[in-house]
């Protein structure tokens, strides 16, 4: 069974976040006769009606605009997070590869400086050379 229209404007308005003065401004009534009419004291003109849903609708379509706002802008918001952290990732990866290549670099520097003075001096092997052959 269907809520009565009462209680649907009612949840309306509260969902827009208005108050019953705003509604009875919007509609030409006053809020005790938009208060009536909620709690079922007051049987409006169809007129009237028509007008307090106009004011209620208006305000749900404002609220419901600012909500997709928000969820775009949320969702706008996570879009760059996940970016910056991605790109965040990227460098640290890149950072730890540059780091292992300077760390192999120096591996084979070092490993070149031990090769090169384990083994003997060029000039000195060719002045042993020269001096046998005096």
């Amino acid at each position: 069974m269907d809520a009565p229209i009462e209680a649907t404007l009612r949840m309306l308005r509260e969902f827009a976040g208005i108050n019953t003065h705003i509604v009875g401004l919007g509609s030409g009534l006053t809020s005790r006769q938009v208060e009536d009419f909620e709690c079922g004291d007051y049987r409006p003109s169809p007129n009237e009606l028509l007008s307090i849903a106009r004011v209620i609708r208006a305000a749900v379509e404002l609220k419901c605009k600012r909500l997709r706002r928000a969820r775009f802008m949320q969702a706008d918001h996570d879009r760059k997070m996940r970016a910056r952290l991605r790109n965040a990732e990227r460098t640290r990866a890149y950072r730890k590869r540059l780091a292992n290549l300077v760390k192999a670099r120096e591996k084979r520097w070092a490993a070149r400086e031990h090769v090169e003075s384990a083994a003997p001096e060029p000039v000195a092997a060719s002045m042993a050379v020269a001096s046998i052959s005096e």
